[in-house]
């Protein structure tokens, strides 16, 4: 139907032509003439469809194939995009998950090891404490040993000053004697014992 209304307007449009000029007003519209063109465009575009049918039906043909498999493939890519945006996603927030469990996880760690840095700081410092409470026990005990050492020497030596400032040779000799027999029953002892 639509192949005969495009066929009208052609055949159609020469008599329009051969109208509007002057010489076919004085002699007439040549039908015959007319007609035999009519025919031949008539001819020329059946012969044209004819042959012309299966090329542009094909062509036609695979033009929407073509764009059926580029839809259907830009779907199949749509879809793949989107089950690798929800992988993504799921992934991401996995990975969220795994950050803020690390996250916890480190500050368990860093809050035991200052706990462990804390009591081991602690043990130490005990440690440091008792070896100072006992340097100064020793130290004490030392500084006490040598006061009573000098003290026992400034003794003797301020005693033999006041011998010898009260005293005489034979008073000193005497005293010198008892301090001998003093001391001198115990060194034979000593040796006696040995």
């Amino acid at each position: 139907m639509t192949r005969c209304l495009l066929t009208v307007p052609t055949l159609l449009a020469p008599s329009l032509a051969l109208a509007s000029g002057g010489a076919a007003r004085a002699e007439g519209i040549p039908w015959a003439s007319l007609a035999w063109q009519g025919f031949n465009l008539a001819l020329l575009l059946g012969l044209l469809v004819w042959f012309a049918r299966r090329p542009v039906s094909d062509a036609l043909r695979n033009r929407s194939t073509g764009i059926r498999r580029a839809i259907e493939s830009a779907q199949a890519e749509r879809e793949q995009a989107r089950a690798q945006l929800e992988e993504l996603e799921s992934k991401l927030s996995d990975f969220e998950l795994h950050v803020e469990r690390l996250r916890k996880e480190l500050a368990e760690q860093a809050q035991r090891e200052r706990e462990a840095l804390l009591e081991r700081a602690a043990r130490e410092a005990a440690i440091v404490q008792a070896s100072a409470e006992r340097a100064i026990r020793e130290e004490t005990r030392r500084a006490r040993r040598e006061l009573q050492e000098r003290s026992v020497v400034l003794a003797v030596e301020l005693a033999r000053q006041v011998l010898a400032a009260r005293a005489g040779d034979a008073e000193q000799e005497a005293l010198a004697r008892q301090l001998l027999d003093a001391v001198a029953p115990q060194a034979p002892e000593a040796d006696h014992g040995a």
